[in-house]
């Protein structure tokens, strides 16, 4: 479900791309968050099914940041992700 809601925000992203109603800058942040908002929406489902990390198709290093971040709001780990990509992207 959450695929299909962010296939409609990409559609919209790069539509106001096309039509330079947004910055290159602006539509990179875009995607960054809509990559972090994917990123949380993955751990939540590993983690809710409890996965064993060794199993999860995406890089580890986001669940770390998942668990690091018990107890905060969804928007607040998903700024996290946000943040951790923007300046230092995971790599495997």
């Amino acid at each position: 479900m959450q695929n299909l809601a962010n296939a409609k925000k990409y559609e919209k992203i790069n539509q106001q791309a096309k039509l330079h109603q947004i910055t290159k800058l602006e539509y990179v942040k875009s995607v960054i968050m809509l990559e972090a908002e994917a990123a949380f929406f993955r751990c939540q489902v590993f983690r809710d099914f409890q996965v064993e990390d060794s199993k999860v198709p995406f890089n580890v290093a986001y669940l770390n940041i998942y668990d690091s971040t018990n107890g905060q709001s969804q928007q607040e780990i998903i700024k996290k992700f946000f943040l951790r990509y923007e300046y230092r992207p995971l790599r495997n």
